[in-house]
């Protein structure tokens, strides 16, 4: 774009389905520091594209809770918090084994506090499981929506309006 003779670059980032997100304005003069911004998103975010409206839970989820990729993970640790591997596999367990087949599909912006209300109900009346790893499953989407809420992807993490079981 060109404004009184100053070139803005933009990005487009490679969606997980192989198309491209909207552009980005990355507010650089140069294709060097635009590139520069560019990686630096996807360092920030730990490789989720870095879109707005349509990135699904599932494409954000996808390096969350992976203990070598996750950028969560290493923002907690740089910051003293104690989070192991083991930690790491377990949330990323209860992540695909009850959070993405659920609700993956749907867009982080279309996410509702109805959402994971039904969600967790049904996690509690349809399953097997414990009051207790329901919680747990409601802790690892928990987490997740409310840094996607501090980094901007979503203007209300849905969760905040959600109890946990008794």
């Amino acid at each position: 774009t060109r404004n009184k003779h100053r070139v803005i670059y933009y990005v487009q980032f490679r969606r997980q389905d192989g198309g491209y997100g909207t552009a980005q304005s990355t507010g650089q003069s140069s294709r060097a520091a635009a590139e520069s911004w560019a990686w630096a998103e996807l360092k920030r975010t730990g490789g989720a594209v870095p879109t707005r409206g349509g990135l699904t839970l599932e494409a954000y989820a996808e390096p969350w809770w992976r203990w070598d990729r996750c950028g969560y993970i290493k923002r907690k640790i740089a910051r003293g918090s104690l989070i192991s591997p083991g930690y790491a596999a377990v949330m990323r367990g209860y992540l695909d084994r009850w959070v993405l087949p659920r609700i993956g599909p749907k867009r982080l912006s279309r996410i509702t506090t109805r959402d994971v209300e039904d969600w967790l109900m049904d996690l509690h009346e349809n399953t097997a499981l414990s009051p207790t790893t329901v919680n747990r499953c409601f802790t690892t989407l928990r987490i997740m929506l409310r840094e996607a809420e501090r980094l901007g992807y979503i203007t209300l993490d849905p969760t905040r309006r959600v109890d946990e079981l008794a």
